[in-house]
């Protein structure tokens, strides 16, 4: 998936407005600044074959806001491409940030608001060599995008994450009886939390 022509991210960043001071690479050598990343900050070994993660975000306020893929080192069959473009951007809804994804190519940029849903709407290109690239950074901090799709609220997964246990718990509840329910999902929930962790791995179970 690497390509040995990359581009340079720090130099290609600030054409679009992207304050120096608040971009973090994931390449970086580690630091308390990438702590809150470290979920996207896999060593390439411990990743799945072909996964597509984020080369680095631009913050804003100290908030993630812009996560961006220096596309030059990707060398995989546009359609794949595509498809791992899309499940980069549900894998960053998760996280629960307003936020956005970027592509760099050399003299552009395409970005599209992170979201779940499955339908990737049109991305939105700037040229470097333009006004509103310059002025993109600070524009995007203050909520106003050009592009098509908006993004999720900031609590957007929270709430889909409690419609669903809630809907569980009903299905449980007709099962086992509503006493009982809420001991089996505090169990079932911080068993999820061992094993996105990998505190328990499979071969625990053997």
């Amino acid at each position: 998936m690497q390509n040995s022509g990359t581009l340079d991210l720090k130099t290609e960043l600030p054409k679009y407005g992207l304050p120096e001071s608040n971009i973090r690479l994931f390449d970086a050598p580690e630091s308390p600044d990438l702590l809150d990343y470290l979920d996207l900050t896999k060593p390439r070994e411990q990743r799945k074959q072909k996964e597509l993660l984020p080369d680095g975000v631009a913050e804003s306020q100290g908030r993630p806001l812009l996560f961006f893929v220096n596309e030059s080192r990707l060398s995989i069959p546009p359609k794949e491409k595509e498809a791992e473009f899309g499940k980069l951007r549900r894998i960053l809804a998760c996280r629960g940030d307003r936020a956005y994804l970027a592509r760099v190519r050399p003299g552009e940029l395409s970005v599209i608001p992170v979201s779940l849903s499955d339908i990737t709407p049109e991305w939105k290109l700037y040229h470097a060599s333009s006004s509103e690239a310059i002025t993109f950074f600070s524009r995007l901090a203050q909520g106003h995008y050009e592009g098509k799709g908006k993004p999720d609220k900031a609590d957007f997964v929270f709430k889909e994450m409690f419609g669903l246990l809630r809907e569980g718990a009903d299905r449980l509840a007709k099962l086992i009886g509503p006493t009982n329910v809420l001991s089996l999902l505090g169990r079932a929930l911080f068993f999820r939390f061992l094993r996105d962790r990998n505190i328990v791995v499979n071969n625990h179970y053997l």
